[in-house]
């Protein structure tokens, strides 16, 4: 994120904890793709997404008095928004194993799943094997869900042309593999 613009988020924060609220559209103006992005990663439905985001933006109201204004506001919001994600996943694994199990019918239409889904799935997940965790999360962030090498760059918090470096790496690294 530009230094101007990051400087903008900073004091949308501190004017949050000051009582404006409406600051609060502002701040999702500015950072909502990127928010969109990164629970991208986790959830693959819309309405979910837009749930986190907008459980996140009440949470935000509150959270933004620990916010200080030294600090660097895209970076703490996305790390905040992102463990607020990673949270929701938690406690829905949780909930998922205690679920008792699908009855008969589901499983027999699990078996009929396509072979071409299975070859797939199967191809997805040897290419995967190949690459690390970062690695993976580039692929998802870049290719999956669409974002700019300067979004992904921002998510990890690294120079766009490091970035588009590590991009071109996993590429020829996928290349060698043989399906890219």
């Amino acid at each position: 994120m530009e230094e101007s613009v990051n400087k903008k988020l900073g004091e949308l924060l501190v004017d949050m904890a000051n009582g404006n609220i409406n600051a609060l559209v502002e701040v999702y103006n500015l950072t909502g793709k990127i928010l969109y992005t990164i629970a991208n990663v986790y959830y693959k439905n819309k309405e979910d997404i837009e749930d986190l985001i907008q459980d996140f933006l009440e949470t935000l109201l509150v959270k933004c008095k620990k916010f200080r204004e030294n600090k660097n506001a895209s970076a703490w919001l996305t790390i905040s928004f992102k463990n607020q994600v990673l949270n929701r996943v938690k406690r829905e694994k949780r909930i998922r194993i205690t679920d008792p199990l699908p009855e008969y019918e589901e499983f027999e239409a699990l078996r009929l799943v396509s072979d071409i889904y299975i070859e797939n799935h199967v191809f997805l997940k040897e290419i995967f094997s190949k690459l690390d965790e970062t690695e993976q999360k580039i692929i998802y962030y870049r290719f999956w869900w669409g974002s700019s090498i300067a979004e992904v760059a921002e998510i990890f918090r690294i120079p766009k042309s490091t970035m588009a470096a590590r991009i071109k790496r996993i590429e020829s690294k996928l290349q060698d593999y043989g399906k890219f």
